[in-house]
């Protein structure tokens, strides 16, 4: 499935990853946490960049997408 709008694009990568939770990442800022295989946790966060541009038929493509692109 193409994009056919910029926002398509947060879309579509939220249900490839299925997070399920699209005003977050249009918000962009986001943060997990996750166990290891030693049981400890890790907490890790960011702001990210994504910046999506047209392509000749129409649809949007990722052109930049930096987890850690705003600090």
């Amino acid at each position: 499935m193409n994009a056919r709008t910029p926002e398509n694009c947060d879309r579509l990568f939220a249900e490839h990853v299925n997070a399920g939770d699209l005003e977050a990442l249009l918000d962009n800022d986001w943060s997990f946490t996750a166990k290891g295989a030693d049981g400890g946790s890790t907490e890790r966060a960011g702001r990210a960049l994504e910046v999506v541009r047209r392509q000749a038929d129409g649809t949007w493509r990722f052109a930049i997408d930096d987890p850690y692109g705003r600090g």
